[in-house]
């Protein structure tokens, strides 16, 4: 690589000067080391000791590439030529001495090395799920954290009682520290493994650990899945368990002193079900980067309803085209000179890409964003909102649905290929929209009966449709997907948000001005009080920063709605509906479609992504 840009002759020319002694040549790079060496080391007198094509290796395999092994003299310049690169021999020395012991390791300590790989990048989250989709094509397993078995880093598990040949480190979960790993496997050790979520915690209480964060932040990630596979039920016992493990300390109280009774027969835990698939995978990526124990893709299916690809297809594309891509979604940001730049990383478990967004859809990210700031000041009692924040809020570009990090979504993408056909692809997000998932994790057949006039139905039809087509389609079309309902009207008038958040607005206006003739009036009487008495010194109240807390509001004044009015997003529409899940499943089908459409019409359902349908007429 020619870090300076300076060109290949000015490279010959000045091979002992301040360049960089790295140079990849050209497709001529025959001629040009032709030249390099007989117009330029003979003549400074640098002796050539053997040039070697070697067309034929000495396994007999023929080599496609054209390549020359170059040797020179030891008391010449110490580079050479090869591969098409230019570069020092000691960086060549210590490259291959890299080059042997990482293959030694990975051929004949395959374990350790992949654990050490890991460790060593578990900050660098495109890194860790290449080593990590490594490991895999190497058969070697990795599990989550685990509260009996896991050591500080990541590490091999010799134990061989997880199931897995790696295991995540407790430093590796966010918020824990490497003292609270240490602490933990500590107290394992020198207590015994831990009996139940009760006992760890406990006795992690009175060996130190007392934060509330990294009880729940283990819990998120894994850690206790062996004593509880119910993640939600842990993270919400937690807090009762601390107050519990804290009055044991106060008290000086000995854990195995309690009558006999161990510590998971002192505390009742939170009787709740879990969180849904989907969610729980994504607090799980939230808390260690990675998804460990599952990925929300795997029970997705094939029958999306939309012509989606895989990332992995996308570097087997041959023209500039624009797709459909169902994947997790992770963000970073940074404000540059040109203004805010967003890389999404999608990951749908076929590969991963790392993808700039357009302005459109970080203007819509940032629209939804400030958006969602106003609701938070009105809701705290906020007396002002920032200026940046409301030019944001009625930006002219769509709004885009509040992006998790870690959450599933359809995108579009617009590709183009690799020069060549080789290498990954430039692409770039347009788009962005919510994916619903059924608590097991698939895409749910979601029904829609609206209730309006224009759907022909009438009120008492719609009613009977909305009550007697799941167990229909159930009994037509049996299945293991979930069938979820919702109803709407869409002869009422749908308000605007942007009417709500002017309302909003509005309120907070008026109670800053409310505020500051309170103030006016309390400095008033101080200042009173100090002419009628000189002889005492008064000291003047600083303006009231009491806040009150408010709702949001659930409707508006009709001059709002009016000034305001929503625009026909049905879109929007769909995806804020509350769909109730039926308890029915059904098989993704065409009789099934068919049924669908002609009691509610072929817009009134989807597979948890909802897709325009396109008039034929168009």
């Amino acid at each position: 690589m020619d870090s300076k840009g300076l060109g290949c002759q000015y490279f010959i020319d000045n091979k002992y000067g301040d360049v960089p002694f790295v140079y990849l040549t050209s497709e001529n790079y025959r001629d040009e080391i032709d030249a390099a060496l007989m117009s330029h080391h003979i003549s400074s007198g640098d002796k050539v000791v053997s040039i070697t094509p070697p067309e034929v290796l000495e396994d007999g395999s023929v080599l496609h590439e054209m390549t020359y092994d170059i040797m020179m003299a030891d008391d010449g310049p110490a580079n050479f030529i090869a591969n098409g690169l230019v570069s020092h021999n000691s960086h060549s020395v210590a490259y291959a001495m890299n080059a042997y012991q990482a293959a030694y390791l990975k051929t004949h300590y395959p374990v350790e090395f992949i654990a050490a790989l890991i460790a060593q990048t578990i900050d660098k989250k495109d890194k860790t799920l290449n080593n990590l989709r490594e490991a895999r094509r190497m058969g070697i397993s990795m599990g989550t954290v685990n509260i009996n078995l896991s050591d500080v880093r990541v590490s091999p598990d010799y134990s061989g009682e997880s199931g897995f040949e790696i295991l995540y480190g407790f430093s590796g979960v966010k918020g824990v520290s490497e003292s609270s790993a240490e602490i933990i496997i500590k107290e394992r050790d020198s207590g015994g493994r831990f009996t139940s979520v009760q006992d760890a915690v406990s006795r992690c209480v009175m060996a130190g650990i007392t934060k509330k964060d990294v009880f729940i932040n283990l819990a998120m990630a894994g850690t206790f899945d062996d004593l509880e596979p119910n993640r939600r039920k842990v993270i919400e016992s937690i807090p009762g368990m601390l107050t519990d493990g804290r009055k044991m300390v106060n008290h000086g109280i000995d854990l195995f002193s309690l009558a006999g009774q161990g510590a998971e027969d002192t505390f009742e835990m939170v009787d709740v079900e879990d969180y849904p698939y989907v969610d729980r995978l994504r607090l799980e990526a939230d808390m260690i980067g990675m998804y460990l124990t599952g990925h929300p893709m795997d029970r997705i299916g094939s029958s999306t309803g939309l012509d989606n690809v895989s990332i992995k297809s996308l570097s087997a594309l041959k023209k500039r085209q624009r797709v459909k891509v169902v994947a997790a979604v992770s963000m970073e940001s940074k404000n540059t000179r040109r203004g805010k730049m967003v890389t999404m990383h999608l990951d749908d478990g076929t590969g991963l890409i790392s993808t700039r967004v357009t302005d459109d859809v970080v203007k819509g990210m940032d629209k939804t964003a400030a958006r969602n700031d106003i609701r938070a000041r009105f809701c705290r009692g906020d007396l002002s909102v920032p200026k940046t924040a409301v030019e944001k809020a009625f930006s002219d570009v769509t709004g885009l649905p509040d992006v998790q990090n870690n959450g599933v979504y359809l995108l579009t993408v617009d590709v183009i290929p690799a020069w060549g056909g080789k290498g990954d692809p430039m692409t770039k997000v347009s788009s962005i929209q919510p994916v619903t998932f059924a608590h097991d994790g698939s895409l749910p057949v979601r029904v829609r009966v609206n209730y309006g006039e224009e759907s022909g139905l009438g009120k008492e039809r719609a009613s009977l449709v909305y009550r007697k087509l799941p167990g229909f389609v159930r009994r037509q079309c049996p299945g293991d997907s979930h069938l979820m309902i919702a109803r709407y009207n869409s002869d009422k008038s749908q308000v605007s948000e942007e009417a709500f958040i002017r309302y909003a607005l509005d309120i907070i206006k008026r109670d800053a001005r409310q505020a500051e003739r309170q103030d006016s009036s309390e400095e008033v009487s101080q200042q009173e009080g100090l002419l009628s008495d000189d002889s005492k010194s008064v000291k003047k109240k600083p303006a009231s920063k009491k806040k009150t807390e408010r709702q949001w509001p659930t409707s508006v004044p009709s001059r709002y709605a009016e000034k305001y009015p929503a625009a026909e997003d049905i879109q929007g529409v769909v995806d804020s509906l509350e769909y109730v899940n039926t308890s029915m499943g059904v098989e993704k089908s065409e009789q099934l479609k068919i049924l669908i459409e002609d009691k509610v019409g072929h817009e009134n359902y989807d597979f948890g992504i909802y897709v325009p349908v396109e008039d034929e007429n168009d």
